[in-house]
């Protein structure tokens, strides 16, 4: 995946698994465009689901815990803290 850089998750254990979000981060904007409109959002979506699956993780929509973000948006919006940006834009609370 071209420009692709990492993934992360955020949870709140006392609402796991219905919390987890998984968000998989682009280096820029145009990268994550590009991979959107490639349909790479739906690899993204296998290879999530695959990874619960193995480890033993249900969820009952997978792509409703799949995000994708970039890099270049996290420092103009939230000056490069990824903690902030996710309790933000991804975090939900049981």
């Amino acid at each position: 995946m071209p420009g692709f850089c990492w993934l992360t998750h955020d949870v709140d254990y006392a609402a796991f698994p219905a919390s987890l979000q998984v968000v998989w981060v682009f280096d820029t904007l145009a990268d994550k465009h590009a991979a959107l409109a490639g349909g790479l959002d739906e690899r993204m979506i296998e290879l999530t689901a695959a990874a619960l699956e193995e480890a033993q993780v249900s969820v009952s929509s997978v792509s409703a815990h799949v995000h994708v973000d970039c890099e270049e948006r996290c420092r103009l919006e939230n000056g490069g803290d990824w903690q902030q940006r996710i309790k933000r834009k991804y975090a939900r609370r049981g």
